[in-house]
C-alpha cells in the first residue's frame, strides 16, 4: 500500500512525540496530564489522570510559584530548571521548555512541557561550586576590562565586596592598573603569567601574594576572560623580613663586639 502525504504527517506527528528523546507532557489549565511521551513515563512514572504536581513533585499542592499557570494567563513560551522526583523517589533536576497551544480564540488551552534531565551537569556545577568557594586560595574571575565577574567566599572576606569592581580597585584599593598585571598579558596573548603583588585588606592591612593568571576557557571556545588564583605569602614575607632584620641584628652585635 502507498503511503500518502497525509499518512506520513500523522506518522511523523505520532513519531516525534512518542519517540521524541525528551521528557514531553501536555497539561490542561487545570494543570492536568492530558498526554505524555514514553519518555515521560519511564522518567517521572505514571501520569494519568494526575496533576502535573503530582507527577512531578510528588506532591498534593500546586508549586508556590507555578510557571504553567503564567503562561496560560500571559501565553508566553517560557524555559526555566526545576527540581522534582523521578519515578524512584530520588531528586530530579530539568531544564524545562514550555510552549503554550492557542486555539482559534486566542485562549490557551494547552501547555506542551519538553523537559531535559540535567542532574548530571547540576551535580557536577554544584561539586565545581564547592570547589570555587571552599578552596584556601582567592579566586577571581575577571572581564576584558578587568572587573571582577565572580569571586570565591575566601576572596571577599579579605577584600571585602568585589563583584562589578576592577581587580585593582579591590586588591590594592587604588583607581589605576598596576605597572606589572599577568591579567593583562593574558588578555592579550592568552597564555599563563605570574606575578607577586602587595595587597590592601579590607582592614586596610598589607597582604602579600602570588598570583597567578590564565584565559578561561568553555571546552574548545576561547573566552574573553581570566581566572586568577591568588596565593597569600603574607606569612612567608613576614618570616622573611624577621629573618632580615635578625641577620642584621647579629652583624651589629658583632661589629660592636669587635
Amino acid at each position: 500500500m502507498d503511503v500518502t502525504v497525509k499518512d506520513l504527517k500523522t506518522w511523523l506527528k505520532s513519531a516525534l512525540f512518542i519517540q521524541n528523546p525528551s521528557i514531553i507532557a501536555v497539561i490542561d489549565r487545570n494543570l492536568n496530564i492530558v498526554e505524555a511521551n514514553k519518555n515521560f513515563q519511564d522518567h517521572f512514572g505514571d501520569w494519568r489522570n494526575k496533576k502535573c504536581y503530582e507527577v512531578y513533585k510528588k506532591s498534593s499542592k500546586p508549586c508556590s510559584k507555578c510557571e504553567a499557570e503564567q503562561s496560560f494567563v500571559d501565553g508566553d513560551i517560557r524555559t526555566y530548571e526545576d527540581e522534582g522526583f523521578n519515578a524512584n523517589g530520588d531528586i530530579t533536576h530539568y531544564l524545562v521548555h514550555s510552549v503554550p497551544v492557542v486555539n482559534e480564540f486566542g485562549k490557551v488551552e494547552f501547555i506542551i512541557e519538553r523537559s531535559q534531565n540535567i542532574t548530571e551537569i547540576w551535580l557536577r556545577e554544584r561539586e565545581h561550586q564547592i570547589v570555587f568557594e571552599q578552596v584556601p586560595c582567592y579566586i577571581a574571575v575577571l572581564d576584558s576590562n578587568l572587573k571582577i565577574v565572580r569571586a570565591n567566599n575566601k576572596l571577599r572576606e579579605v577584600f571585602g565586596i568585589c563583584r562589578g569592581k576592577h581587580c585593582y580597585e579591590v586588591y590594592k584599593k587604588r583607581d589605576t592598573q598596576c605597572d606589572d598585571c599577568p591579567a593583562i598579558k593574558t588578555l592579550k596573548d592568552g597564555k599563563e603569567h605570574t606575578a607577586t603583588h602587595v595587597g590592601i585588606s579590607r582592614e586596610g592591612k598589607e597582604t602579600h601574594y602570588a598570583v597567578i593568571s590564565s584565559p578561561l576557557q568553555k571546552g574548545n571556545i576561547k573566552s574573553d576572560q581570566v581566572i586568577e588564583i591568588l596565593t597569600d605569602i603574607t606569612e612567608i614575607k613576614i618570616l622573611e623580613k624577621e629573618k632580615i632584620n635578625a641577620e642584621r641584628l647579629a652583624a651589629v652585635g658583632q661589629t660592636v663586639a669587635g
